[in-house]
């Protein structure tokens, strides 16, 4: 009896394992993984990424126009011919040149020469200094200043480019996630009415041979069956394209995969939703929306480029003061000019006109825009609020009709004891129930996508960890 014992166990605990294996063989992802491996393969994340590190190394570079700029050219060797003396002279020359330019406009330029005769075994050199001021320009204004403003703007957009690129990954992840475990327990509640209606068909078949039933129930139930299914083959196909859809979007080869469900923090859920939706929507909130931020600097941009046109009409007058010495450092001759330069375009075709009234056109448009832009966010505020208000009653709806479902299956169990009700009844009603449950959970995830899509477009961080449990 011992060794019949044994090997029934043995036999119980190997078909345990082998029914196991497929179950096994799926790898759970979890939604934090989901969101992790988004965040880090995610193609438009990477793009915007790069874009962002591309304007970093743009600001760099014009904000190197500031730093000094150090030429130097050196020929060892070099011969000069003279045809009508018939000269022939060798010798070796050096140049050496230094421009610092200043963010006020300010230009310095150091300039080095010299030069060796191999003929007469002597060496010359020069050197000289100068520094430009303009005296009545904008520093705000010139190429260099106007170059670094619009490469800020340019990381100014960058970032922000990626900070939306991180909370619509985020969202269309959870969001993704959230309709692949919807759709399962849709299949789940088709099979259960479809294992239902196999039952209910099998008792009418043996009724009808029986003359106890008619053609008519009969077919009403095959119907019923052929629909269920074929609604379930179309649930599955979709299910699996989902699915891949998904697994594409995370970058992801492995389909045997199992969604691990999230707790989702209701109660915290509904509070934060309550809490939100009793914020007024205030002119500021309005005004910190990324796309109105970029619309603005876009506006400056151009305000920039109308002021930058109009100078250009007036004339540029400028301080130079410049210092020159031949011979050398001990300074054989030296000398020092101080000059007042007034640099004027008299005629040039109209063309800087137009470009002032060309400027003045793209500072209008851009104005108009950002008016637009600011009309569009407060709509779609307007909007998303209205979307998470819906979204709010629906679970409240659906929390008083969980109430009455509970009191409906009390009185089903009762009047099944009593024979009142049949056990097809009572089984209709369990797969009612769990069609319930599953509607109910697609109210709550309605509400944290709402949610969520509320504080992006409201400009605030998405705090995921305050309504979704790790």
């Amino acid at each position: 009896m011992k060794i019949k014992g044994k090997k029934h166990f043995l036999l119980s605990l190997f078909l345990i394992i082998f029914v196991s294996l497929p179950v096994l063989a799926e790898t759970p992802l979890t939604l934090n993984e989901a969101l992790n491996n988004a965040l880090q393969k995610n193609p438009k994340i990477l793009q915007f990424a790069n874009a962002l590190s591309t304007a970093e190394f743009n600001l760099q570079r014009a904000k190197n126009f500031y730093a000094p700029q150090i030429n130097v050219m050196i020929t060892p060797f070099g011969t000069d011919y003279f045809p009508q003396s018939d000269i022939l002279s060798s010798q070796g020359d050096v140049e050496a040149g230094m421009t610092v330019r200043f963010p006020v406009g300010t230009q310095l330029n150091v300039n080095y020469q010299g030069g060796y005769d191999y003929e007469k075994g002597r060496y010359n050199d020069s050197y000289s200094a100068q520094i430009s001021y303009p005296l009545f320009k904008d520093p705000k204004l010139t190429v260099e200043a106007l170059n670094i403003h619009n490469a800020q703007v340019s990381l100014e957009k960058a970032k922000l480019n990626l900070n939306q690129a991180i909370k619509e990954v985020k969202i269309n992840t959870i969001n993704n996630f959230l309709s692949l475990l919807e759709s399962k327990d849709s299949l789940k509640c088709l099979e259960e009415r479809i294992k239902l209606n196999k039952e209910e068909l099998q008792k009418i078949r043996e009724k009808k041979e029986e003359n106890l039933s008619g053609e008519l129930s009969l077919l009403a139930i095959e119907i019923s069956l052929v629909e269920n299914e074929r609604a379930l083959q179309n649930l599955q196909n979709k299910f699996c394209l989902d699915k891949m859809k998904f697994l594409h979007f995370l970058d992801l080869t492995n389909e045997d995969i199992s969604l691990v469900v999230p707790v989702i923090k209701e109660e915290n859920l509904r509070e934060k939703v309550q809490k939100i939706l009793k914020e007024t929507i205030s002119r500021e909130i309005i005004m910190a929306g990324d796309e109105v931020k970029k619309a603005m600097e876009e506006v400056k941009k151009k305000d920039l480029e109308l002021k930058k046109s109009q100078e250009n009409l007036y004339p540029d007058l400028s301080l130079r003061i410049a210092y020159n010495s031949e011979g050398g450092l001990s300074g054989k001759e030296e000398k020092w000019k101080l000059s007042l330069i007034l640099n004027w375009t008299l005629f040039d075709g109209g063309t800087m006109k137009l470009e002032e009234k060309i400027a003045q056109n793209s500072l209008k448009d851009a104005q108009r825009e950002l008016e637009e832009v600011i009309k569009s966010r407060e709509e779609s505020i307007l909007s998303m609020k209205n979307n998470l208000r819906d979204a709010l009653n629906q679970v409240e709806i659906y929390e008083l009709k969980r109430k009455k479902i509970e009191l409906e299956e009390e009185l089903m169990k009762e009047q099944f004891n009593l024979g009142i009700k049949t056990e097809k009844e009572l089984k209709d009603f369990k797969i009612t129930r769990m069609e319930f449950e599953r509607d109910y959970r697609g109210a709550i995830y309605n509400l944290l996508i709402s949610y969520l899509q509320y504080r992006k477009i409201l400009g605030l961080e998405l705090n995921i960890d305050e309504v979704i449990a790790k």
